[in-house]
């Protein structure tokens, strides 16, 4: 099932029955968008890049809503930016919903997707 920011389930139908959630959120922060490679800035539509003041907006939504839709040990799974692991990881663990969290690098060594189990 797609949906954007979970809009097109219904809460009662799905609450805690859901699997997975995997999402690759746009995660940019604002300020650093002029920034970007022409290849990235000029081609890709801004909904797709900006990730609010600090990038992390999408995720705070996420990690919020798919509480309710996670089953009990239903995984949460982001790309996220190279720079941003220890605050995803701290969102999450605030958030006091998901246990087993891992962060994952890319090729580079660099922070790249985490992973969280709903409680």
């Amino acid at each position: 099932m797609k949906s954007n920011l979970f809009e097109d389930l219904t809460r009662s139908e799905l609450t805690n029955i859901i699997d997975m959630v995997v999402s690759n959120p746009p995660y940019i922060p604002t300020r650093d968008i002029a920034g970007l490679s022409v290849n990235v800035k000029d081609f890709e539509p801004m909904l797709a890049l900006d990730g609010g003041i600090d990038g992390l907006d999408f995720y705070r939504i996420i990690i919020h809503d798919a509480a309710i839709y996670l089953k009990s040990g239903g995984i949460l799974a982001f790309e996220i930016g190279y720079d941003q692991g220890q605050q995803i990881k701290d969102i999450i663990k605030e958030n006091g919903n998901y246990y087993d969290l891992e962060c994952f690098k890319d090729l580079a060594g660099l922070d790249r997707c985490i992973i969280a189990r709903k409680q």
